[in-house]
């Protein structure tokens, strides 16, 4: 059994003018979904500061049978001054942290 007319009712055409409504709708929930997360950090494995990534490689047995492996860089969480005062936490990888491209706050100070 072929299904030709499921997809019909969604995109205009010369029977329903009226029909492209439902996409408009879809993008427009995209769209709110896109403002919603505008200020959440995205979970992806990457320096802020020089863009490091995940490298794909073989594990090689002593067979020499190779399956795929994945290299992570090492990253941490640094708190980081901003020049106007601000502090923003940065993932960073362990080698943009040593050559000193952040500027790390004054400790916080506990107050009981």
């Amino acid at each position: 059994m072929i299904a030709t007319g499921l997809c019909s009712g969604l995109w205009p055409s010369a029977n329903n003018p009226v029909a492209h409504e439902i996409p408009i709708f879809l993008e427009e929930i995209v769209m709110e979904q896109k403002v919603e997360q505008k200020g959440a950090r995205k979970c992806n494995r990457k320096c802020d500061h020089c863009g490091k990534m995940p490298q794909s490689g073989h594990h090689v047995s002593h067979s020499n049978i190779k399956t795929k492996r994945r290299f992570n860089p090492n990253l941490q969480k640094v708190r980081h001054q901003k020049a106007d005062g601000g502090v923003c936490t940065l993932l960073l990888c362990t080698r943009c942290i040593r050559s000193g491209a952040v500027t790390k706050p004054a400790p916080r100070v506990l107050q009981a």
